[in-house]
């Protein structure tokens, strides 16, 4: 609608309820915020925004539907767009185009992995108002940690899937009162860290959860959970590894 005009900043107005397909996309916006009463954003609205930035979704009680294709790859809203800080405080939820599948290539909601130009790794801050993460949301960011408030009930498969920066996830709470259900792999077993003799060394990423005594054993009874005790670890001990979210930033 604009991709030939230089613009760089855009206002959604409070009237505007869908963003079609490829309505936005080609724009030089840097950054944008998504308001409450935007309730569905088609494919490919901000394809090739390469200069889009930085992301913010402002709470709403209703879900925010994004569109994917459904012919080739799962190519969501913001494709080829660099989204190098996010901030999210509602529920996202996936039109019925999107397949429950991914090949690691491009098919994360957010995806922002293989955008051609530059290095940087991505900040991803969840408000305390999301209950659900769904299938692929974060997969194949360049984000090096995501952090999980309480609210999150509920994390679809591969929701970290293809993360080749990914260092750590980390899930908050002083107890194991609210553990979220997790889906199929949603954290399939991570790349392997080896030595020059090919012997393991480390995880590629470790999940972290609160230290009270007992924790480990109620998130592993837990459905989705059995199986990762290999690389689940206190989230306030010192001495694992991994130990850079200490000034992480809340919604």
């Amino acid at each position: 609608m604009f991709g030939k005009l230089p613009i760089t900043e855009l206002t959604i107005p409070e009237t505007v309820t869908t963003i079609r397909e490829y309505a936005l996309s080609g724009t030089a916006i840097t950054a944008l915020e998504i308001p409450g009463n935007v309730t569905e954003i088609k494919d490919y609205a901000f394809y090739n925004c390469t200069a889009l930035e930085e992301l913010r979704f402002e709470y709403s009680k209703t879900s925010l539907t994004l569109g994917f294709q459904d012919w080739s790859d799962e190519l969501g809203p913001f494709y080829q767009s660099p989204l190098k800080y996010i901030k999210l405080d509602r529920d996202i939820v996936y039109n019925t185009n999107y397949a429950a599948s991914c090949d690691g290539w491009d098919e994360g909601a957010f995806s922002n992995q293989y955008y051609e130009s530059g290095d940087w790794t991505a900040k991803v801050i969840i408000g305390g108002n999301v209950t659900r993460l769904p299938s692929y949301m974060f997969a194949t960011m360049r984000m090096k940690e995501l952090h999980i408030p309480e609210s999150v009930e509920n994390i679809g498969t591969g929701v970290v899937d293809e993360c080749a920066k990914l260092d750590a996830v980390v899930f908050y709470g002083l107890d194991a009162t609210n553990v979220p259900t997790l889906e199929e792999d949603a954290f399939a077993e991570p790349e392997q860290i080896k030595d020059n003799m090919g012997r393991f060394v480390m995880w590629k990423y470790y999940l972290f959860i609160p230290t009270k005594d007992g924790c480990k054993d109620i998130y592993l009874g837990k459905t989705g959970w059995s199986g990762l005790g290999d690389y689940l670890y206190s989230s306030h001990n010192n001495d694992e590894p991994f130990w850079h979210y200490q000034d992480y930033e809340w919604y």
